[in-house]
């Protein structure tokens, strides 16, 4: 075959193609105009406006960002998005192209569109308009919904460097607290005995937390939180492990706890130990004496403490001297209960000092009715349980006055036994629980003064506010910092209170994060779209905030005195539920000669 044939039968070709596109670009246009339906035709012109558009937006947003990622979105974008502009440009050519062929040499079909279009034209307008109508709304949905989130998502999904950005955001809190895994303190006892330390929890990283015994000793311990967040669960870790040591403890409870005497109880069994457990709420049978062994000096501590009458540097103390004066004179003699005390004070007070502390006498008479303690005879359990060791576990109240009284007496009673003792003794660890119930000024005082007589106290209480919540010969602004001043190591749970979640916070200490600083834009919905430029700046702040505090999970705590502040976990120590017996004391019997007294000189006090 010669060159003149190659070049004829390639003509020839494409005279035969040219022939076959223009007679199927004639049917196709023909099918366009004639036999497709005025909703089919709208909905071609819908998607010739929406799909070009919106792909290219999306493009846009993306050509924003780098990465392997984006790359591979945006070639999924691009070949649908050209390929359909492609194909369009050849219809619209192929359609005029054919639309002429059918002029020149097929005129009846042209005849037959020219006539369809004539009679379908309002109905082709009206439903070009809604096309247009659609396709603009659905730019506008995609442009106001669609674009943020997905400017959004290629923002967030990118992996920072080594910058800290770790500023919580409280809608993902979840996202920022550790999980608590079930465990048995009791496991960690036995290192920590031997390393001569206290296990206090276990951290974020399920490592055991342990304090030197040698600085348990030289601190206080102060555990925060609301009802039921563990604070006597954590005590009950710390206590056991002090009665394992051989320690004095005693455990003053105004709110009656279902598990904890059980499990001092239980700890003291399997150490050989004695559990004491008194019970000075009303109605109780004789048990011991708060008197016993209390010099005339203590004693009248002890009543200046319940009664508080103390003197606050105020006008209001003038008013107090003679009920003061008056407790002197009868806690001289060193009486041995109630009873004595309240029938000497017609013999030793004159008539008008007695007349102006008759309010006096009414608050002893008060405590003389508690029946826990009408006794003489208790062997002297508070010094008992200092010389030998193990527990003793005192149930009170939250509102019955005169226990409250009584339970402010045994605290300060206790101390008093620690401060007169030698020096060197069996070291004691005092556990307040429900502190606001309990303050009194020696007690505050004692919180910075018994740690070198070789004692440690441990305090519970719901809120910073309960520290204010004290008798009335107590500043309560100075109790407050008396008692946190002097609290090197605190525990702290969930603190809904925005006051303890920001002090809590800021004890803590500070860290050093770096902050994201982004443009924005506006599109043509005027919705937002972060630009991928960014600017970094540091900032300070609180290792764990306030989100943090607000929200940390139940037996979760922030611990605070052990190496740098951090999150940890306490678990209650499993044991068996028991009933405890009552101390068995000889009660004293009922005597009023106060009364008969008074009776008996009524002319004379009037």
């Amino acid at each position: 075959m010669n060159i003149k044939e190659i070049i004829s039968s390639l003509l020839n070709f494409s005279e035969k193609a040219r022939t076959d596109i223009s007679n199927q670009a004639i049917n196709i246009a023909f099918d366009l105009t004639v036999n497709l339906s005025v909703a089919t035709q709208c909905f071609i012109v819908f998607l010739l406006i929406i799909l070009p558009s919106t792909g290219h937006r999306l493009c846009i947003i993306c050509k924003e960002n780098s990465g392997i990622k984006i790359t591979i979105i945006r070639l999924i974008f691009k070949l649908p998005i050209y390929s359909l502009i492609t194909t369009i440009v050849l219809i619209v050519i192929l359609f005029i192209y054919a639309i002429i062929c059918i002029k020149t040499d097929y005129s009846e079909h042209y005849v037959i569109i020219i006539s369809s279009w004539h009679n379908t034209r309002y109905q082709l307008l009206t439903t070009s308009a809604f096309s247009f109508f659609i396709a603009i709304s659905i730019r506008y949905f995609i442009a106001r919904r669609i674009e943020p989130k997905v400017n959004r998502w290629l923002i967030t999904t990118i992996k920072r460097g080594s910058r800290d950005l770790s500023i919580t955001d409280v809608t993902k809190i979840d996202e920022y607290l550790p999980k608590i895994t079930p465990f048995n303190p009791e496991i960690y006892f036995n290192k920590s005995m031997k390393d001569n330390s206290i296990f206090l929890g276990i951290n974020v990283s399920n490592k055991p937390i342990y304090l030197d015994r040698e600085v348990f000793k030289k601190c206080n311990v102060d555990i925060i939180g609301p009802a039921g967040s563990g604070k006597g669960v954590q005590a009950s870790v710390v206590i056991s492990q002090c009665i394992k040591y051989g320690d004095a403890t005693f455990i003053l409870a105004p709110k009656a706890d279902e598990w904890a005497p059980s499990v001092y109880s239980s700890t003291c069994v399997k150490n050989n130990k004695k559990f004491t457990y008194i019970d000075i709420r009303d109605g109780r049978t004789a048990q011991f004496s708060p008197f016993q062994g209390a010099k005339d000096h203590e004693l009248n501590e002890l009543l200046s403490s319940a009664l508080s009458l103390g003197r606050k540097g105020e006008a209001a103390d003038f008013y107090r001297n003679s009920d003061r004066k008056a407790l002197r004179i009868l806690t001289k003699n060193n009486p041995k209960n109630f009873d004595e005390l309240i029938n000497s004070a017609p013999h030793l007070l004159g008539s008008e000092l007695l007349k102006q502390s008759q309010g006096l006498i009414d608050q002893l008479e008060e405590l003389s009715n508690i029946t826990c303690i009408r006794t003489n005879d208790n062997d002297d359990v508070f010094q008992r349980t200092l010389d030998e060791g193990g527990c003793m576990y005192i149930d009170g109240s939250t509102r019955s006055e005169p226990t409250l009284m009584l339970q402010k007496m045994l605290m300060v009673r206790i101390i008093q036994l620690v401060e007169n003792r030698v020096r060197g003794g069996r070291h004691v660890t005092l556990f307040a629980d429900e502190l606001k119930y309990q303050l009194s000024a020696p007690f505050i005082n004692a919180t910075g003064t018994v740690r070198d007589k070789g004692m440690t106290i441990l305090m519970a209480h719901q809120s910073l506010a309960d520290l204010e919540v004290s008798a009335s010969d107590i500043n309560p602004k100075a109790a407050r910092q008396t008692i946190l001043d002097n609290s090197q190591l605190k525990w702290i749970y969930r603190a809904k209170d925005i006051e303890v979640a920001t002090w809590a916070s800021q004890q803590t200490g500070t860290t050093i994060v770096d902050k994201e600083i982004r443009n924005v834009d506006v599109n043509e919905a005027d919705s937002e779209i972060l630009s991928n430029e960014r600017k970094i700046s540091q900032d300070e702040r609180n290792l764990y905030d306030t989100n943090i505090m607000q929200h940390l999970p139940d037996r979760c705590g922030l611990c605070i005195g052990v190496g740098k502040a951090q999150l940890a976990f306490s678990y209650p120590i499993i044991v068996d539920k028991k009933d405890f017996p009552l101390l068995n004391a000889k009660p004293l019997k009922v005597s009023n000669q106060f009364d008969d007294l008074l009776l008996a000189r009524g002319d004379e006090l009037l």
